[in-house]
């Protein structure tokens, strides 16, 4: 090719930058601070990072470190509080050189065992609901997408700062074992109990709707007493009253879930008026017998009455609530007191049926302390070190009674009773315990530890029995909702161990390819609880499988809230490494999960945050495909230029 060929052929028109733009700059700031035209002072994470709770956002341009800069700087703070934040062990020189610093940050594949912990979590002093919350919580996890709110075509109702973090106190209802309500006698508590016929099919609703999802009582002893009960009422001790108005109280939630209290200042209105008020009434009995026992001395019934209640509670709310957890550590130190936490066969006063029974108990208390603290982004009550109490066997109410001397063989691993779920589910919790202390321990923790701790995790979710594994609906077709739905929520359990253990070096994934795997398996996880997140609800609707047997309360709407927020911190931060067929995949559930947070929206304060991230995370895709569609037909409208150019001077004349 001749020059001037080639001198023509570089005379071809490029785009300019615009004529007042400024010569780059070195960017000392962070990048938040720099958007923000906020002072910088150049920490990992900043100051000002930390105190807007977006450490996990807090980067810097290339491998920039400042003299102002710690030591212990690195590219991306850490996703959870509980989990060790990366610290360089090098000993910075005297006045270095930019190129002295660059060469001497090392690399993301650190070795562990150079790295200290960096536990400092969130703390909100500002709202009227104080509080502090792991890192590792959604909403900390999501308060790292406000970044792509700033920008002017996400501004006005999408922004993230109309939405609290915390529920707003005007829209939670009272709990009233903690808020108090007006003493009641036995004599006026037992004046309102309902007809004998009304009675009878609340208690048959109850152990119909927990059939597979709550064993804490005999049926065949429940109904020996129920019988007793209407024959001489007066005889049965206020706690056992406490039990049956929980029982009626669950029963009607059963059958209404879509009814929650409004706040106390409000009325109730409408055509469930009536519900609303029945359930409120039910409430107010199971506290007034709670207080009137002196529940705080324990005694027969008060843990399976406390424990009732608390799910009652929770059922009313579409979001988290702390005074949950306040209850629920009642709860705990009374099971403690009682001596739940040991095994029955330490103690010969027991007979066979109270301490199967009672291992039944301690194992629901055991795992609902983890999911009410991990969904409030606490650490959980209960230490393993305390208690040596055993799973329940597998067996049926049918299979022992009262008079039992000692109980029967276990059942197979091939027939599921509502106990083989329950020890299913522990064998998830077993491990996810230990996620839990390992991410809230001071100590540093190595890689290779959490890949031993993903191996056992995977071991234990293997041996879970095949009758107790998700299936497709078309092979559960002779199954009841209640064992679906158990099976499906087994399987989310998984899923969340598994982002929880990898979500510090999924965050770290983006950076070094050692991380990768933690990557892979967080996001998988996360887009397995959206897809069945959407078949819960696709299903709970009329006519569906599930129907009215599913309860959507705070308890399994923190799996579907965590997964959504880190498909949020993924699509965000890992722009232009995802690929085409996945980013499709997380578009189509995008949008899809945004559809299902929006019907609750109004209601729920989580809901309206989870909505609106999932907009910003949708819109971002969407605009950047638009950008990427424009850049390539700019560039293929400049070769083709060039190419036209460059073949009028080379052919022949």
């Amino acid at each position: 090719m001749s020059s001037s060929v080639v001198m023509e052929a570089e005379r071809v028109p490029r785009r300019l930058p615009p004529p007042n733009r400024r010569r780059d700059k070195t960017r000392f700031s962070c990048h938040t601070c720099h958007r923000r035209k906020l002072k910088c002072d150049r920490k990992q994470p900043c100051a000002r990072c930390v105190k807007s709770g977006c450490g996990i956002s807090c980067t810097y341009v290339g491998s920039f470190l400042s003299t102002g800069v710690s030591p212990s700087c690195r590219p991306l703070a850490p996703l959870s509080a509980e989990q060790p934040v990366v610290h360089d062990t090098y000993q910075r020189q005297a006045s270095p050189t930019t190129n002295d610093l660059e060469a001497s940050i090392p690399s993301p594949a650190i070795a562990l065992s150079d790295l200290v912990s960096d536990l400092r979590g969130n703390l909100d002093l500002g709202n009227s609901e104080s509080g502090y919350k792991a890192t590792s919580h959604w909403t900390s996890i999501l308060n790292d997408v406000r970044e792509v709110e700033e920008t002017p075509a996400l501004s006005g109702d999408r922004r993230l700062d109309a939405v609290t973090t915390d529920q707003d106190s005007s829209l939670t209802p009272n709990v009233l074992l903690l808020q108090g309500c007006r003493q009641a006698s036995k004599e006026e508590i037992l004046a309102s109990l309902p007809r004998r016929a009304v009675a009878d099919r609340l208690v048959a609703h109850y152990f119909a709707a927990t059939e597979f999802s709550l064993c804490i009582l005999h049926k065949v002893e429940f109904l020996k007493q129920y019988d007793k009960f209407w024959k001489s009422p007066t005889s049965f001790p206020v706690s056992w009253l406490g039990l049956l108005f929980s029982i009626f109280c669950l029963s009607i939630q059963f059958q209404n879930p879509e009814i929650r209290l409004p706040p106390a200042s409000e009325s109730i209105t409408g055509p469930k008026a009536s519900v609303s008020a029945l359930i409120q009434q039910h409430r107010e009995r199971i506290v007034q017998c709670l207080v009137l026992a002196k529940y705080g001395r324990g005694g027969p019934f008060t843990v399976e009455t406390l424990l009732h209640y608390l799910m009652a509670e929770t059922s009313l709310r579409h979001d988290s609530d702390m005074e949950l957890w306040l209850v629920l550590g009642t709860l705990v130190q009374i099971a403690i007191k009682m001596g739940y936490h040991r095994d029955p066969d330490n103690f010969t006063s027991l007979s066979a049926f109270q301490g199967e029974m009672r291992r039944r108990v301690w194992s629901t208390i055991y795992q609902a302390d983890m999911s009410v603290s991990t969904q409030l982004g606490l650490p959980r009550i209960i230490k393993d070190a305390i208690s040596d109490t055993l799973q329940p066997s597998n067996l049926l109410d049918s299979d022992f009674s009262a008079s039992s001397d000692v109980l029967p063989c276990t059942r197979t691993d091939q027939e599921v009773t509502p106990a083989l779920i329950l020890t299913s589910k522990y064998r998830i919790m077993s491990v996810f315990s230990t996620i839990l202390d390992l991410i809230t321990d001071f100590q540093t923790t190595s890689y290779a530890a959490i890949q031993q701790i993903d191996s056992r995790l995977n071991a234990n979710f293997a041996s879970i029995p095949e009758s107790c594994k998700y299936r497709s609906l078309s092979l559960s077709i002779m199954d009841p909702p209640t064992l679906i739905f158990q099976r499906l929520y087994i399987q989310i359990l998984y899923h969340r161990a598994q982002i929880i253990l990898h979500l510090r070096y999924f965050a770290m994934a983006r950076d070094s390819r050692p991380y990768e795997q933690s990557r892979r398996i967080a996001v998988g996880a996360a887009l397995s609880i959206l897809h069945h997140h959407q078949l819960i609800d696709e299903e709970s609707q009329p006519g569906g499988r599930l129907g009215s047997h599913v309860i959507q309360s705070p308890f399994m709407s923190h799996e579907f809230l965590l997964a959504t927020s880190v498909i949020c911190f993924y699509v965000h931060h890992f722009k232009g490494q995802i690929e085409p067929a996945k980013l499709d995949e997380i578009i189509d559930v995008s949008k899809k999960t945004e559809t299902i947070w929006c019907r609750t929206r109004a209601d729920s304060t989580e809901s309206m945050k989870a909505s609106k991230a999932l907009r910003i995370v949708i819109d971002e895709i969407e605009r950047n495909k638009g950008a990427d569609r424009d850049t390539t037909a700019d560039g293929i409208e400049q070769v083709t230029g060039m190419e036209d150019t460059l073949s009028k001077h080379s052919s022949p004349p």
